[in-house]
Parts: structure tokens; C-alpha cells; sequence
């Protein structure tokens, strides 16, 4: 009997060895454990993992033609650093599918809870009853939330958002190209007798809900990117004007004109622009027309679904900055700051419902006596 067992046990163990064997079970294991990571059973995944790795891995090193190479340990701790490379890959992303899965749970559960009516139900009155209400005075809850004086805590990982975002327009400008060209949009402010011109590397149409149950107001917004933090071009006190090309805006148009957004390179609905700061005509500047984001919050408290929408304006920080995995900060009076993902994919205009064009004033300005900060450009 022990005999048989032995030779059975050979038989499998020579089965499993084989080449086309190996190949084919090992994908499947490792396919088996995306199968359960996806399944939210992340224990299993990671035995899968392992398993289907170590044995394509144990194979290769036994294989005759790696024990007869003249480099045979050289070749052996490249094959082990690769198994070790693909196991903390495989652990990773495990690791991430876990941290997407509770987030979206928290949302879920945010969503259901926002979206289920409260009902008070109250207990039938008793004698019990109406002697306790006797004893207890009745509660002033015509105070609105807001009057209570309770500290604010910061935002945890766990705690819902106060926001719902959504990024409709992004023109960027390349970061290398952030001192010759620009989107075409400038600050405009002034000081006694000079005028001055900030160039925006970075433009967004940007779109903010309250899911709030209580008045918020908006007390500060930032944007993050590769390079660090964008320098925002504060619009409270600077005037946004568009200055585009040669000719590209009439002259002597007076009400206002509407332009369409320009076609960029298909970054989130629209993408990279430049205007070059050489070809740009500094004599024809005309006033943005459109809601301005910093002027839309400033001073202002956001009712329960209450929605502002609006243009925002950012310079790079450094000249290696780079326009991608932008996270969008939000901070609120109550001392919360929540942070917002902005895509890099492309967007899809075809299907967008809003309009998004530009209205601009007339008539135009002359801006070229304008001292140009912190883009120097000759005055054309």
C-alpha cells in the first residue's frame, strides 16, 4: 500500500512539473486570486498569489537550461528579485482594491443615509409619560444647527464629504512652456497709475454642491499637482480678460461675444493649449463675462444642495510642473478639508448637456503699456 501511494504521489508530482502543465496551472491560480481580490475576499487572493507565483518560479529555477547556465546564481537571483517584484505588485494591489472597496462602502452608506427620510416615531403617552414631560421643560429647537457652539473637528478618513465636484473644463498650458505662452486667460489688477498681467497656466470650470444638511461656506480651495501646489490667481480683486492671437478677437466689438472653448489636445474635455506670449496682441484684451468661481463663494454660504459653478485660475508653481493627478482641496467654515481626485482622462464633449463656451464684454481694452507677471514678455 505505502508503495502504491509513492508511486501515485511520483505520478503527480512528474505531472505537475511538466512545462505546458505549469504554465497553464499557475495563470490560472493567479487568475483564480483576482477572481477572490475582486470578490472582496483578500486573505485568499493573497494565498493564490503566492501560490501561482512560487510555483512558475520554483519551475523556471529547476528547468535543466538554468542549471546548466555559466551564470547559474546570477540568473537564479534574477528570477527570485522577479517572483519578489511580481509578489509585493500582486500585495499592492490588493492593498489599493482594499482601500477602494471601503471607500466606496463609506459612500454607499453615506448616499443611503442622505436619501432615507427620518421619521420620529413617538412612544404611545402614558401616565409615566406625561408626569416625565411635566418634569423636563420643552426643548427651543427653533435654532437652526448652525447657532450651536460646538467645536469643529477635521475632516477623518471615515466622515462623509461635504461636496460633490466635478471638473468640466481643463485647459492647460505644457509646464516647460509656462515663461513663453500661456491659455490666453490673465488677471488683471491694478495700483495707482500701473496695470499688471498675470498669465493663467491652468484654467478649470469647476462645478461644487453642498450635500451639507446645514448652510456651509466655502473658506479656501487649492490645487495640487506634480511640482506642488498651484499658485491660484485670486479673482476677488483682479479682473479675468482673455487676450488671444492677432485678429482672433475683433477689435471693435461692443455687448458681448461668444466664443467657443478651444480644442486641445484631449485631456478632460478639452486639454493642452498655447498662445504664445510673442503672438499674443496685448492691445485687444476682452473681459471674461462668465461666472468666476472666486467671486460665486466669496462671502457667500451655500444652502443644503445649494450649487455654485465657475472659471478658476492657477500658475505653475515651477517650471518642471506637471499637469497631471491634480487633487482638488476644498476647505469649509466648520474647519473640514476634503480632497478631490481631478481625472486625466479624456473627457467626452459629444455628451456634455452644459454649455460651455466663453461670453466675453466689449468693448475691448488696450493692456499694453500692462507690466506682465511673472511671464516677462516683449510688448509686441
Amino acid at each position: 500500500m505505502p508503495s502504491i501511494m509513492r508511486q501515485a504521489i511520483n505520478f503527480i508530482a512528474r505531472s505537475l512539473w511538466r512545462w505546458d502543465v505549469t504554465g497553464i496551472g499557475s495563470t490560472l491560480i493567479y487568475g483564480f486570486g483576482v477572481g477572490a481580490m475582486y470578490g472582496d475576499d483578500y486573505i485568499v487572493a493573497g494565498v493564490l498569489y503566492f501560490v501561482g507565483t512560487a510555483w512558475l518560479t520554483a519551475r523556471i529555477l529547476a528547468w535543466e537550461e538554468t542549471k546548466a547556465h555559466p551564470q547559474r546564481g546570477l540568473v537564479s537571483t534574477g528570477i527570485l528579485v522577479a517572483a519578489t517584484l511580481i509578489l509585493g505588485g500582486s500585495g499592492f494591489w490588493i492593498r489599493h482594491r482594499a482601500i477602494m472597496h471601503a471607500a466606496e462602502k463609506r459612500e454607499a452608506s453615506s448616499t443611503k443615509a442622505k436619501n432615507e427620510p427620518e421619521e420620529k416615531k413617538e412612544p404611545p403617552k402614558t401616565e409615566n409619560s406625561l408626569t416625565q414631560a411635566k418634569k423636563e421643560p420643552p426643548k427651543d429647537e427653533s435654532l437652526p444647527a448652525t447657532k450651536k457652539k460646538s467645536p469643529a473637528k477635521p475632516a477623518g478618513k471615515s466622515e462623509s464629504p461635504a461636496f460633490a465636484v466635478a471638473v468640466e473644463v481643463k485647459l492647460m498650458v505644457p509646464g516647460p512652456s509656462k515663461d513663453t505662452a500661456g491659455t490666453g486667460f490673465w488677471g488683471l489688477s491694478t495700483s495707482g497709475r500701473n496695470c499688471y498681467l498675470r498669465s493663467a497656466d491652468v484654467v478649470m470650470l469647476i462645478r461644487i454642491k453642498s450635500l451639507e444638511p446645514i448652510k456651509t461656506m466655502i473658506t479656501a480651495y487649492n490645487v495640487y499637482g506634480i511640482g506642488g501646489e498651484l499658485s491660484r490667481i485670486k479673482m476677488t480683486n483682479s479682473t479675468p480678460v482673455w487676450i488671444l492671437g492677432r485678429g482672433l478677437i475683433p477689435a471693435n466689438f461692443t455687448g458681448t461675444l461668444i466664443l467657443p472653448i478651444p480644442t486641445g489636445s484631449g485631456n478632460a474635455n478639452a486639454g493642452f493649449v498655447t498662445n504664445k506670449f510673442a503672438d499674443t496682441d496685448f492691445s485687444v484684451a476682452a473681459v471674461m463675462h462668465e461666472n468666476v468661481l472666486d467671486k460665486e463663494i466669496a462671502h457667500h454660504y451655500l444652502e443644503p444642495g445649494d450649487t455654485v459653478r465657475g472659471w478658476a485660475f492657477f500658475e505653475y508653481p515651477v517650471l518642471a510642473s506637471l499637469p497631471v493627478k491634480l487633487i482638488l482641496k476644498i476647505s469649509d467654515d466648520l474647519g473640514h478639508t476634503f480632497s478631490f481626485e481631478i481625472p486625466d482622462e479624456p473627457g467626452n464633449p459629444s455628451g456634455d448637456a452644459l454649455r460651455k463656451e466663453f461670453v466675453l464684454s466689449g468693448p475691448p481694452m488696450n493692456l499694453s503699456p500692462c507690466i506682465r507677471q511673472p511671464h516677462p514678455a516683449p510688448s509686441p
